[in-house]
């Protein structure tokens, strides 16, 4: 049956609608490119993190941590993969020499940092979801995919060790 909604493929044109679930859901391929490079941009960050977070964490759960802190490498890795082939730019992998220094002196608390790094899993893997869906080819939308079940994975792992830790 025809009507007037089949003459858009995606829908009616933006301006002939309300906000709707589906505008959050779907972002642009230049927003996806801006987002990458912020992601890219904290790996370096992140890295030094887990090695301070590897100093407090239990003997029988480094294991885990380690495992996550070498998917976070591999992360960093397809994601310069797939800026530097959407911009034909790459971003040196020492971009950022000012780090936080200061806050390595600090100890940190290892059952606050994993309920934290839970939750940041969780709204992470919301994120790659929205870039994924902006890829331009299978290639990428597949190694989007790959990170994206790391980042399910991840969760998964930290859930666990967060049940360890509490009982």
């Amino acid at each position: 049956m025809f009507n007037e909604y089949n003459r858009y493929p995606y829908g009616y044109p933006r301006q002939f609608r309300n906000q709707t679930a589906v505008d959050e859901e779907i972002i642009s391929l230049n927003a996806a490119i801006e987002q990458i490079r912020n992601l890219i941009e904290g790996k370096r960050e992140e890295q030094e993190y887990f090695e301070r977070l590897l100093l407090v964490t239990p003997e029988d759960e480094k294991e885990i941590v380690m495992l996550i802190k070498e998917d976070e490498k591999k992360h960093d890795e397809i994601l310069r993969f797939i800026y530097s082939n959407l911009t034909g730019e790459t971003i040196p992998m020492n971009m950022d020499n000012n780090s936080n220094m200061n806050s390595s002196n600090e100890e940190l608390d290892y059952k606050k940092e994993i309920e934290q790094n839970f939750m940041d899993k969780v709204n992470a893997i919301a994120k790659y979801r929205k870039i994924m869906g902006a890829m331009p080819n299978s290639k990428m939308h597949t190694l989007f995919m790959s990170i994206l079940t790391d980042e399910i994975r991840h969760s998964a792992l930290y859930n666990y060790l967060i049940h360890k830790a509490h009982v």
